[in-house]
């Protein structure tokens, strides 16, 4: 069974066929920015640890963020089977310039785009941050864990009550690592 094919299988929201992965990136990204889909999983992850279950969002949204999320886990998964790296070459003194991290959108608050969660070397190649996500999990693993973190977000109950094992900050810092890569990549390699 090849790669793409054990993608479909594991598949929760998003299974439409992957043909070019940064094109998905580039629609996701177009269709819904960064800093929502952050806020959108850091609510999911708050809610699952909580015993309050997340209502800041319409099923509409839930499930149509949930797509998103998804669109940038298989299509970060699928970069990361290519091996590839950034042909944009970025220095030290360029960290904080916005069209590295913004793009040509005009954000109110370029702070709220900018990438707090890759290291140095994620944010001058963000295609090293899928080969730690997925070193980190494997592409099975992470959707089980997201699977696990819907369900305990949208329930009364709380991973400590049910002696869930799952490490939650862990795949939080992972997940939200990736999603930034993946705008990164998007941004860089739409208007750079």
């Amino acid at each position: 069974m090849n790669q793409r094919t054990k993608l479909m299988i594991h598949s929760l929201w998003y299974k439409e066929r992957i043909d070019d992965p940064k094109q998905v990136i580039e629609v996701t990204f177009g269709n819904t920015d960064i800093g929502t889909l952050k806020r959108f999983v850091t609510d999911l992850f708050t809610s699952a640890c909580h015993k309050s279950p997340c209502q800041h969002y319409s099923i509409a949204d839930i499930f149509y963020y949930l797509k998103q999320v998804e669109a940038i886990i298989n299509a970060s998964f699928l970069l990361n089977l290519q091996k590839t790296n950034s042909s944009i070459v970025i220095n030290e003194f360029e960290l904080f310039n916005p069209r590295f991290f913004r793009g040509k959108k005009n954000y109110v608050n370029n702070w709220d785009y900018y990438p707090k969660g890759l290291s140095l070397q994620e944010f001058i190649n963000p295609y090293a941050a899928f080969s730690k996500a997925f070193e980190f999990c494997s592409i099975k693993e992470w959707k089980k864990r997201l699977d696990v973190i819907v369900t305990y977000a949208f329930d009364k109950g709380t991973f400590s009550q049910d002696s869930i094992e799952i490490e939650i900050i862990g795949t939080y810092l992972q997940l939200t690592a990736m999603l930034e890569a993946a705008h990164l990549i998007d941004v860089r390699e739409k208007t750079v």
